[in-house]
């Protein structure tokens, strides 16, 4: 996936019919725009063996990049105590620092030694935009049932925060789905009749045992860095969104001030102008709610909400 460069508004966002990219690849892409605009990044190396979830003692391969204090081996933070010729020990409680999950890790992962931006990290705050983007975004659920006139109230998903249409497969040769404009969502349904919590009232002039079709809107939910941001119930077009959300949350928890930059053209033009972290994360936040109003306007049109006439 490109590397989104701040200035041009990301470009076109990915269409949904593209292949679903990792989590990861969010994580890079999020530390890649984040790395840009400072020059203390933590020193890199990579393991010089594999490890399991419970070691405590392993080879880095160049000895010079090692350092006491917190490490990054792939998205765990961990916590070295002694470093001798490339030899690392952590503390007995070292693995799952601040929260992260101990995972064994292949020869050859990439370890940051005092990262400044922990991978880990980045995950919680791409998280905690996910959390936050509903009711302005939401993800898409559907689930069928065959009609019974004498139930009328059927059993919908727990995840069901709303409805956005219902159809019936009519009776005929025509094999089309008719729109019922007739139906009412309880979100609040009594327990000891739907376990989940949640059920949709029809009108009973349905023919019996035909399938009725529910869409439905959910809260987008939290990912895990081995698995695909369409885990979320998010579709890709919305990465812009949580990313640059993600940026603004992390410039945010900069010390005040001014960053640094890596590249020669943008450390020169910081001599006279430097960046300040208060104005970037402003800047980030707003490219964050453009694109969060985006999609919200690509779902609605994409997925046009059925008008109802409450029973």
């Amino acid at each position: 996936m490109p590397v989104i460069v701040p200035g041009d508004g990301g470009g076109p966002a990915p269409t949904p019919d593209e292949p679903r990219y990792a989590t990861s690849e969010l994580i890079e892409e999020t530390l890649q725009e984040l790395s840009g605009h400072t020059t203390d990044v933590g020193q890199v190396t990579y393991l010089g063996e594999s490890i399991s979830e419970s070691t405590t003692t392993f080879r880095v391969a160049e000895q010079g990049q090692v350092s006491r204090g917190v490490a990054e081996i792939g998205t765990e933070l961990v916590y070295v105590a002694t470093a001798v010729d490339g030899t690392v020990t952590l503390l007995p409680t070292g693995r799952g620092w601040g929260s992260s999950r101990p995972s064994a890790w292949a020869e050859g992962t990439l370890v940051t030694f005092q990262p400044r931006f922990p991978r880990h990290t980045i995950l919680q705050r791409i998280n905690d935009v996910i959390g936050n983007l509903w009711p302005s975004l939401y993800g898409l659920g559907q689930t069928e049932f065959a009609f019974q006139p004498v139930v009328q109230a059927f059993s919908m998903p727990a995840d069901t925060e709303d409805v956005t249409n219902v159809l019936y497969d009519e009776v005929g040769p025509q094999k089309a789905w008719v729109p019922i404009t007739q139906w009412r969502f309880n979100r609040n349904a009594a327990p000891s009749e739907f376990p989940t919590g949640r059920s949709i009232i029809l009108p009973p002039h349905l023919t019996p045992g035909r399938t009725v079709r529910v869409r439905y809107m959910k809260r987008p939910s939290q990912i895990q860095s081995e698995g695909e941001f369409t885990d979320s119930g998010l579709e890709i077009s919305a990465w812009p969104a949580v990313m640059y959300g993600a940026l603004h949350r992390m410039v945010a928890s900069l010390p005040l001030g001014t960053a640094g930059v890596q590249s020669a053209e943008a450390r020169e033009w910081s001599r006279t102008r430097p960046i300040d972290i208060n104005q970037l994360a402003e800047y980030f936040r707003g490219l964050h709610e453009l694109e969060v109003e985006k999609e919200r306007r690509r779902l609605q049109d994409a997925n046009p909400i059925t008008i109802n006439y409450t029973r």
